[in-house]
């Protein structure tokens, strides 16, 4: 009897025909930046940097680790591994899903687990149960319990927008890139560059459910709180408007 024809592509060849493309958009970037005389960041200025070894790879639990059943081709993801923990040059850590870095890796993780789940269905129920357990647990954005939405700062947003619409040059410290965010389309406002060790950073998320609930009506806002980049902070810092929302 003849073979029944399925959509599905072969694992193989996709996952070659991914490495080739990888292969040649790096190639292409690499080209435009010798082009533009620009310093690309290379694989030979790396040094081994593993600062959250537990927690860096956690991304790949809402897969439920089907990934690892490819075998002999998890040896493709080799390259992005590398990226990851031979990162000492940069200021921090980059094996962090959320942040551009770990962009690639959990899309080969996806595609990895896509193919996996073709070859042996099974594998779809746990990484269900597992992506949503990672979601309110470990998950490293405000979906975890305890986190709560950002405010809006009104009153910081206020001002960035004054300092988009005067013309008027300034240098916006490292700690307000959301200053800086919005005020860019004045061409003479600039982002001081990083600089290791300087104070002033909000903290990353929200955990303060009161202030988030005044925040949209719903009670009063908390005496002596101010915000720090949407965050709720008892003292905030001079780069918060220290103002309720």
């Amino acid at each position: 009897m003849p073979k029944p024809v399925t959509c599905l592509p072969h694992p193989d060849r996709t996952i070659i025909a991914a490495t080739t493309t990888a292969i040649a958009t790096r190639r292409t970037f690499l080209s435009f930046a010798t082009a533009r005389a620009a310093a690309a960041a290379l694989a030979c200025a790396f040094a081994l940097h593993l600062a959250f070894p537990p927690a860096g790879w956690w991304w790949l639990a809402p897969f439920a680790f089907a990934p690892l059943w490819l075998g002999r081709w998890l040896l493709l993801g080799l390259p992005i591994v590398a990226e990851l923990t031979f990162n000492k040059p940069w200021a921090y850590a980059i094996a962090r899903i959320g942040t551009h870095w770990t962009a690639s890796a959990l899309a080969a993780a996806a595609i990895a687990s896509a193919l996996v789940v073709a070859r042996r269905p099974r594998f779809a129920t746990p990484m269900l149960v597992c992506a949503a357990l990672c979601a309110l647990t470990i998950n490293d954005t405000a979906l975890k319990i305890g986190r709560w939405p950002y405010v809006v700062d009104r009153t910081a947003y206020a001002r960035a927008a004054t300092l988009r619409a005067s013309g008027e040059p300034a240098l916006v410290p490292r700690p307000q890139e959301g200053v800086y965010a919005v005020a860019a389309a004045n061409p003479r406002v600039a982002l001081r560059r990083y600089a290791p060790g300087e104070a002033g950073y909000c903290p990353a998320y929200d955990t303060n459910a009161r202030a988030f609930f005044a925040s949209l009506g719903a009670g009063t806002w908390p005496a002596n709180l101010g915000l720090c980049g949407g965050v709720p902070v008892a003292r905030p810092p001079a780069a918060t408007s220290g103002a309720a929302p």
